[in-house]
């Protein structure tokens, strides 16, 4: 008795079917998604990060002067990052005062969050008027400086406080209402 293979003449055109629809997929997809899953390569995240060729524009500030705010123009480099930008307007308002920026945040709703050294809380000594135009002065000068900013959320050390000089609170946002706050 002769055994009929059926069957496997049948079994090649799959294999090579689905092989081939594989194939086809595979490079199709491959071709969408590359664009959209590029891992850039740290050189290539380092170099994006880097300002626009040291373009200078003025940053207004906002400092202190007898009981009102003065404005100063001082220069800085354009940044396309408005997180950026508010860093570098931060470091400058404060550097009177030898403040260090721990940590900077910013929410998709335009709402910065500073977290600054204890210095300036140990070593004001200044009034209720004083404190007011340095925190006032802060939040104009990241209002004229940064486009799309809403409110300033200030913490000391990591930990919100009521005040960094006794008068004014900080507990709160500045300039505007910050979900999930108090």
């Amino acid at each position: 008795m002769r055994r009929v293979e059926r069957g496997k003449d049948k079994f090649w055109p799959y294999v090579f079917v689905t092989v081939f629809v594989f194939t086809v997929v595979a490079a199709i997809s491959y071709f969408y998604f590359k664009p959209r899953l590029a891992i850039k390569s740290p050189a290539e995240v380092k170099e994006a990060a880097k300002p626009s060729q040291g373009e200078k524009v003025p940053l207004k500030l906002y400092y202190p002067r007898g009981e009102r705010l003065s404005m100063e123009e001082r220069q800085g480099t354009k940044k396309d990052n408005p997180l950026a930008s508010a860093e570098d307007v931060i470091r400058e308002y404060l550097k009177p005062y030898n403040v260090t920026i721990l940590e900077l945040y910013m929410d998709k709703d335009g709402n910065i969050y500073a977290d600054l050294s204890d210095t300036l809380r140990k070593e004001f000594k200044g009034g209720a008027i004083e404190e007011y135009l340095i925190v006032s002065g802060l939040h104009e000068s990241l209002k004229a400086n940064i486009s799309g900013f809403r409110a300033l959320k200030i913490l000391i050390e990591g930990k919100e406080i009521e005040s960094f000089g006794g008068h004014i609170d900080i507990f709160n946002p500045i300039g505007g209402e910050v979900e999930g706050s108090r």
